[in-house]
Parts: C-alpha cells; sequence; structure tokens
C-alpha cells in the first residue's frame, strides 16, 4: 500500500509541473529532456553500481529485458508528444480521459497473459463515468470533426501500453536490476526527445530558457521515483487493482492541489466525480 500511496504523490506532481510549466512560461520541450537527464542520474543511483557505467550496461546488454526498457522509452516520449497534439486538437478534457481510460489495456492485458485477479468490471466502469464527470469543462465543449478522435485515441494506446509494459518488465526483472532497467527507460526516452528537439528545429525559436533547469529537475526527480515506486507496486499488488487506485488517486491529488494551491474552482458535477471515484478506489482496495 505505502508504494501505491507514494506513486499516486509522485504521479500527481508530474501533472502539477506541467501546471507549474504553463504558470512560469517555462519551455516544456526544454523541461522534458533535463527532467529524462536527471531521471537518467537518479536510475544510476537506483543501480546499486554506482556510477560503474561498463558494468551497468554490461548487465543490460547480457539481460532478456533490455529490448523492453528501449521500447517502453519510446512509449514514454511518444505518450508526452501524442498527448500534447490531443490537448492542442481536442481539448483538454478529451485528453485527460482518454489517459486515464487507457487503465482498461494493462489491467485487460495482465489479467489475459498473468492470469492475476479477475477485473472488477462494474468498478472500472464507474470509475471512466467518474472521469468524464471531472473532466467535463464548458471550454472542451467544442465540435469534434472525425480526425479530432485520433489524437486522443492515441493517447489511450500509447499510455495504456506504456503501463502495461512496465508490468511486463518488472516481472522480467530483479529487485536489484530496476534502476538498470530505468537508466535505459530514460536513455531511450532523452533520445527521442532531443530528436524532436533538432528535427523540428525548436531551438533556433526558442533558445536556452534556463527555468527549464530546475523545472526539469523536479520533473525528473517525479518522474524517476514515480516509475521506481509503480514498479515496486506491481511487484506485490494486482494490477487490476493498482492501475484503477493509481489513476484515480493521481487524478484527486492533483486537483486538491489545483483547488487549494492554484485556487482554481470546481463545478457541482465535478465535486460529483471525485466522490464517485473515490467510492471506488476504496471498495477496490477493500472488497
Amino acid at each position: 500500500m505505502i508504494y501505491l500511496l507514494a506513486a499516486i504523490v509522485c504521479g500527481a506532481f508530474i501533472s502539477i509541473s506541467f501546471k507549474l510549466f504553463r504558470k512560469f512560461d517555462i519551455d516544456s520541450l526544454q523541461g522534458i529532456f533535463v527532467n529524462y537527464i536527471t531521471a537518467m542520474a537518479v536510475s544510476v543511483a537506483l543501480s546499486g553500481q554506482g556510477v560503474n557505467l561498463g558494468a551497468i550496461f554490461g548487465t543490460a546488454f547480457s539481460s532478456s529485458w533490455l529490448w523492453l526498457a528501449i521500447v517502453e522509452g519510446f512509449f514514454f516520449m511518444g505518450g508526452i508528444v501524442v498527448m500534447s497534439v490531443s490537448t492542442q486538437r481536442s481539448g483538454l478534457a478529451i485528453t485527460n480521459v482518454a489517459g486515464r481510460a487507457s487503465m482498461i489495456i494493462p489491467v485487460v492485458a495482465s489479467w489475459l497473459v498473468y492470469r492475476q485477479g479477475s477485473p472488477r468490471w462494474l468498478l472500472i466502469a464507474i470509475i471512466i463515468c467518474s472521469m468524464i464527470l471531472i473532466f467535463s469543462k464548458s471550454a472542451d465543449k467544442q465540435k469534434l470533426r472525425a480526425a479530432d478522435i485520433v489524437p486522443p485515441l492515441g493517447v489511450f494506446f500509447f499510455f495504456g501500453i506504456c503501463d502495461f509494459l512496465l508490468k511486463v518488465l518488472k516481472s522480467r526483472l530483479g529487485d536489484t536490476a530496476e534502476g538498470n532497467a530505468m537508466l535505459f527507460i530514460f536513455s531511450t526516452a532523452a533520445l527521442f526527445c532531443l530528436l524532436a528537439y533538432l528535427l523540428r528545429g525548436h531551438f533556433r525559436e526558442h533558445p536556452l530558457d534556463w527555468k527549464a533547469i530546475p523545472g526539469g529537475i523536479f520533473l525528473g526527480l517525479m518522474n524517476s521515483g514515480c516509475t521506481a515506486l509503480m514498479m515496486k507496486a506491481l511487484g506485490v499488488m494486482d494490477a487490476a487493482v493498482f492501475f484503477p487506485c493509481y489513476n484515480v488517486g493521481v487524478v484527486l491529488v492533483t486537483l486538491l492541489t489545483g483547488i487549494f494551491a492554484f485556487r482554481e474552482k470546481l463545478r457541482g458535477i465535478q465535486y460529483a466525480g471525485i466522490a464517485t471515484a473515490l467510492a471506488a478506489m476504496v471498495l477496490l482496495l477493500t472488497i
């Protein structure tokens, strides 16, 4: 339970970090790159092999999980890119619902592959409905074209596959190899981020933003902490319980922080969604 709660806090602060990026006008792509460099440094520390990169890489290249870590890194970065496109094209509310509804993929896939506890379909459906209520904002009530449905679907599949791959990766790791795997996840994500920065010519219009360094470091600490804690939690909890509770927890902590720290206002329908999601989470953990 402690791993779940700690992962929720770190996951919520990832979302809060992007709020702070907007508030302080921090270049998000630069901040994301610094985040992955920071996460790589944390991964080296967690590897238990000090800064002996030769030993770390030697262990990784002789392991069966290396390709999974690299693919996971691609989905880490790809998910952020798709989320950005979806937010611009389809709105923040629909993007958030798609991201949280993606929990269906790791829950169902883990059930089919690992035969863990049978998913509680009714509670999961209630959670998804509660997410729709929570993220229902009038600003996003625009008429959607068929093309605008594609980006949220991309968010749904990228985030869902990313979470399931983390479960698969954990099943192949010993406790001492988690730091090594994280290093390759974040190294791959950093490489894709750098390529996106260079190929898009982002540096021409956006010179180095010094604010992106502390912002990216904070995001990297939360990102690496969340990933490590999720892997720990997945080692002791069923995916059918962990992923719904994690997603609900992240949303609730993020919303509460928004209310008290950013003075955000919620509507009655959103409070109803929060209450419903919280009740479903309690039932998931107690039944």
